[in-house]
C-alpha cells in the first residue's frame, strides 16, 4: 500500500500542477481575448476627428496602426486560446494517469490484503 501511495501521490501532484497551469492559461487567454475586445469597440472615426489636423495619409496610417493592433490582439487571444485547450487536456490526462494509477494500486492492495 505504501508503494502506491509512493506511485499515486506524485501523480496527483502532477495532474494538480497540469490543472494550475491549465487555469493560469485560460486566464491570460480571457485576458488577451479582453484586450481584443476593447481595441475592436474603440471607434475609428474618433480617431480621425481627433486627428483631423492629420494629412489623408497620415489618417490611413492610424487606421492601419489601429487594424494591426487589433489583428494583432486578436491573434495573441487566439493562440492563448489554443495554450489553455492544450493545458487543459494535459490536466486532464494526468487527472486520467492519476486516476489509472490509483485504481491499479488499490486493486493491488486488495490482493495483498486477500494474501
Amino acid at each position: 500500500a505504501d508503494t502506491a501511495e509512493g506511485i499515486v501521490k506524485p501523480l496527483h501532484r502532477v495532474a494538480y500542477q497540469a490543472e494550475q497551469e491549465a487555469v493560469e492559461a485560460e486566464r491570460m487567454a480571457m485576458q488577451a481575448r479582453a484586450a481584443a475586445n476593447v481595441h475592436k469597440k474603440f471607434d475609428k472615426r474618433e480617431v480621425i476627428l481627433a486627428n483631423e489636423a492629420l494629412t489623408a495619409k497620415e489618417q490611413e496610417a492610424e487606421l492601419n496602426k489601429l487594424d494591426d493592433q487589433i489583428m494583432e490582439d486578436e491573434e495573441k487571444a487566439f493562440e492563448a486560446e489554443a495554450i489553455a485547450r492544450e493545458k487543459r487536456a494535459e490536466a486532464n490526462t494526468s487527472l486520467a494517469r492519476a486516476k489509472e494509477s490509483e485504481s491499479v494500486a488499490t486493486a493491488l492492495s486488495d490482493i495483498a490484503a486477500e494474501s
